[in-house]
């Protein structure tokens, strides 16, 4: 059957299509993903961080087919696993861990936390395109954090 068998193809596809993008996200890629308003929905930035588990979660299927065999649901550790793995993406929409945050993210919250969603705000003004490019490197966010900072009369926490 292999990893892409029939029953499965879409489960993996998904799972490693979302664990890729919250892979990219995480590792500062799609820093506009972070730029969000915050909103419920799929368009949320919480979204972000929800991408990772809920790759996991659907690529864990297969394994869990092959650790049990053909009736895994029958099985309570099966199922446990699955709920706890299900559990995870939601939890992240409203409670974002700090080991899915961007270094740069977490760089910005130290530094700018009082006034982060104005900043936040200011980059979706100049557009995530524009923005992205300007931020590229740590030194191109600290640079442009500090000059919107500046140009704001914000203080620097750090």
């Amino acid at each position: 059957m292999g990893f892409f068998g029939s029953s499965f193809l879409f489960a993996n596809i998904v799972g490693l299509v979302l664990f890729g993008l919250g892979l990219a996200a995480r590792l500062g890629y799609l820093k506009r993903m972070f730029i969000r308003e915050r909103a419920t929905g799929a368009y949320s930035r919480n979204t972000a961080y929800a991408l990772m588990p809920a790759g996991l979660f659907l690529l864990s299927f297969y394994p869990i087919f092959l650790w049990k065999g053909d009736r895994p649901l029958d099985d309570k550790s099966s199922l446990f696993v699955l709920a706890v793995l299900f559990v995870l993406p939601l939890m992240t929409l409203v409670w974002q861990p700090v080991w899915l945050k961007p270094a740069w993210l977490q760089w910005l919250e130290a530094n700018y936390k009082p006034v982060l969603e104005k900043m936040f705000k200011k980059a979706r003004q100049m557009g995530p395109s524009q923005w992205e490019a300007q931020v590229k490197t740590q030194a191109d966010l600290e640079q442009w954090a500090d000059n919107i900072a500046r140009k704001n009369k914000w203080k620097r926490i750090n």
